[in-house]
């Protein structure tokens, strides 16, 4: 529980502005707020006269800048009455407050008087000669939570976006980025109200950099500096540990090896791979195994085609076992004196897994063709693979094949739960299909004429509002799968969310999937929710689809552990993202209004329009991308917000261009 502590200094303090001019404000009171044993705010309320508040709203001091301000719920200020103003201190400065303060009395007792005056800080030298003002008084090491004024019968004033956020989310032991978020959310509501369309042009880019640096400040750079590169004590597994846990791949860690296995699987098959630390050489080193050995007789064949292979490539290269047959791809990297970072370590993995899906047909070529290795590289040069960023295409279904494991490795199976999500989320749940989903023939082909007609009639009943009853032939369907051997629990999900997505609306959806109270009643309407029992833990995973280079549908898939809350949890990225998606829905109807007519002049009104419409479109595609597979952090929803409303506005001036020219 938050307790107070208040200090009452003279009723004058003196503070300065950026240019170190000084301002003289009245009445001024400091408020401490301790969360258990820790100080987490302080508050500072000041009285200020009509004229002193102008200077200070004309530069913009305490961050009170235009831009973050709520409307002002009266009248305009007066010059009779005083105007209060709140401001509490940035986070990354409380400590130098505390410094200068008797902290020992302070966490003694649950309340007492500060027996620092906070004017006594001006007698405080700072360290460095070109600053002789103390930080702390300072006016930008405030942020401006409120200003009002008590007028004769009424109280007139705003608020700021600092307001909405509780200081203790933005605590720099502790931040909170959910908190900060919905603080944000919150304050852009009751800025517009529902409508976010009205945002628009009301803040100016400037603002919206600074709001950026300051939460990268407080909150967002701390954090993701941590994140980015390991520190030079951690060890190379830790730092591989967190590289694969932060770029959302699923893993199992070799028991008594610093070690993790993972699975992928490419355009051209799927297979096992292993990464390993080497501490006492600071080295880190990334297999892919591929899914055969060679047998003995293919095996001289298929060391010339490896060699060509080898020969020219610059990072990593093909082993052959001439002794069992194994074949894998090796990528490694030597640090030592260095830190190992991030990026070294996705360029390690990345060319790693393209490598091997590029050359795999080669290699089965060779094996089962009987071709010669110059065959063999024509075939391959013929077909799909990662491209240069590591990222498939296009990742199809295959059959698992068990992949041989290096001698000094325990096998340790993956479980179904890897099996799809072992791919990054980034690369494979977010994958652009490039067609309306359909009943795929693979999975259509393992099921009997009766398993087909009893999904078919579930899903009738599912339509004619029946849920119940299509809940439990849904149930009765699975429990016959779930009776056979092998892998029936996987074909009954893809047939069940193929079934679905090809045959009902997202709200009928996630009411049979239960799921009909996660999303607001607008969301229901148009994100379905679809189970995945391959995905690990209370996943929740945000998909799209995009049909003929535009957003088509924006979906989720979640385990089968995930309830609402965790739907919940991702509430607000599904939000922006629908607003995205009605911007590109109304962007597609106007290029097909355009196209209809045949395609405009080169240099008219409607062609640079046109042009400028593929543009936003390729913004708002671009955005999606990022929502589904980052995070929402306070950066990135305040832009967010601003540019669905700039979007917004210039719809329309591309819509009115389009009806001048007579195109629609």
């Amino acid at each position: 529980m938050a307790t107070n502590t208040e200090n009452q200094p003279n009723s004058q303090l003196t503070l300065y502005d950026p240019s170190n001019s000084p301002l003289v404000v009245r009445e001024a009171n400091l408020i401490l707020t301790k969360q258990e044993s820790e100080f987490v705010e302080a508050r500072l309320t000041f009285c200020v006269e009509l004229e002193l508040y102008l200077r200070i709203d004309t530069q913009a001091l305490f961050n009170l800048k235009p831009d973050v301000r709520t409307s002002l719920t009266g009248d305009e200020f007066q010059p009779n009455f005083d105007i209060q103003i709140s401001a509490s201190l940035k986070p990354d400065l409380l400590p130098l407050l505390l410094e200068i303060t008797n902290v020992e009395n302070l966490t003694s007792t649950s309340q007492q008087q500060l027996s620092v005056p906070l004017e006594s800080i001006s007698q405080t030298k700072t360290e460095s000669s070109e600053s002789p003002i103390h930080p702390l008084l300072a006016t930008e090491s405030w942020l401006g939570l409120s200003v009002q004024q008590i007028q004769a019968s009424k109280t007139t004033g705003y608020r700021t976006l600092w307001s909405y956020i509780n200081p203790i989310a933005l605590s720099a032991t502790n931040p909170n980025g959910e908190e900060i978020a919905q603080g944000i959310a919150n304050f852009f509501q009751d800025m517009v109200g529902e409508n976010l369309d009205g945002i628009a042009e009301d803040f100016s880019t400037q603002t919206i950099e600074a709001l950026s640096n300051l939460f990268q400040e407080l909150y967002v750079e701390p954090s993701q500096e941590a994140s980015q590169e390991s520190t030079a004590e951690s060890s190379i597994f830790d730092t591989m540990l967190e590289f694969f846990t932060q770029d959302d791949w699923s893993f199992v860690k070799v028991e008594g090896e610093p070690a993790l296995q993972l699975a992928i699987e490419g355009n051209n098959g799927r297979w096992n791979c292993y990464a390993e630390a080497n501490e006492s050489q600071q080295q880190m080193v990334f297999y892919s195994l591929c899914p055969i050995n060679a047998p003995a007789s293919k095996r001289q064949a298929l060391a010339e085609f490896l060699t060509r292979i080898n020969y020219g490539t610059i990072i990593g290269n093909f082993e052959l076992d001439m002794e069992d047959g194994q074949i894998r791809y090796k990528t490694s990297i030597d640090v030592e004196g260095a830190t190992l970072t991030f990026a070294q370590i996705k360029n390690l993995v990345y060319t790693n897994v393209r490598m091997m899906d590029e050359h795999l047909p080669g290699i089965m070529s060779v094996i089962n063709r009987n071709l010669s290795s110059n065959e063999a590289i024509t075939i391959q040069e013929t077909l799909p693979s990662f491209d240069k960023n590591g990222q498939s295409a296009d990742v199809k279904d295959s059959q698992e094949v068990a992949a041989p494991l290096p001698d000094n490795f325990e096998e340790k199976p993956l479980d179904t739960s890897q099996q799809e999500a072992a791919t990054p989320s980034h690369q494979s749940s977010v994958q652009k299909q490039q067609q309306k989903p359909g009943i795929k023939t693979d999975v259509m082909s393992l099921l009997t004429p009766e398993e087909t007609a009893s999904f078919e009639n579930a899903m009738q009943s599912a339509l004619a509002g029946q849920i119940r009853t299509a809940k439990s032939l849904l149930a009765q369907i699975k429990s016959q799968f779930l009776a056979k051997k092998g892998n029936g629990e996987q074909i009954f999900a893809e047939a069940n969310y193929l079934f679905q997505r090809s045959n009902l609306t997202p709200a009928v959806i996630n009411e049979l999937n239960g799921f009909d109270k996660a999303l607001l009643t607008e969301l229901q309407k148009h994100i379905p929710i679809f189970v995945d029992p391959n995905l690990p833990g209370k996943t929740v995973k945000i998909h799209y689809d995009v049909n003929e280079d535009m957003v088509s549908h924006i979906y989720l898939k979640v385990s089968a552990r995930t309830v609402v809350q965790d739907i919940k949890s991702r509430l607000q990225t599904l939000k922006i993202m629908h607003h995205y998606w009605r911007l590109a829905e109304r962007i597609r109807l106007l290029i097909e209004a355009v196209k209809q007519q045949g395609e405009p002049r080169v240099g008219s009104k409607a062609k640079a329009a046109l042009v400028e419409l593929q543009k936003l479109f390729s913004s708002i595609d671009a955005r999606l991308q990022q929502f589904a597979t980052g995070s929402l952090t306070p950066k990135l929803e305040i832009e967010a917000l601003i540019e669905i409303g700039q979007l917004t506005e210039q719809l329309p001036v591309y819509e009115q261009v389009l009806k001048d020219v007579g195109y629609l």
